[in-house]
């Protein structure tokens, strides 16, 4: 789970001025939030998978990766696109990476 401070709640969640980092597989957009800490949010669509366990298989990779990234004062919010599932969770880790690389 991810920890309260670290958490980009719905309230409040305004996508202008957000700058995006675009790959096939996912999008990473990247906001100032004026705190020490990153805050993060994944979205994951039904159009991914079907499943339920599968969905949550990748936010909780993708939460976990982010969670690594050093306090930047960033929200990072992670769309993830339907490719992914063509994903191993090493690559999928590995990609998450090199665009956290970029900021």
């Amino acid at each position: 789970m991810v920890p309260k401070k670290s958490r980009l709640l719905r309230e409040g969640f305004d996508l202008r001025g957000y700058r995006p980092i675009k790959t096939p597989f996912f999008t990473l957009k990247v906001k100032d939030n004026g705190l020490k800490a990153n805050r993060i949010g994944v979205i994951i669509g039904k159009h991914i998978d079907k499943r339920a366990v599968r969905r949550n298989f990748w936010k909780r990779q993708a939460k976990k990766e982010l969670l690594k990234a050093p306090a930047m004062g960033k929200d990072l919010v992670l769309t993830i696109y339907p490719k992914t599932n063509t994903f191993t969770k090493r690559e999928f880790v590995e990609e998450i990476k090199k665009v956290l690389q970029k900021i």
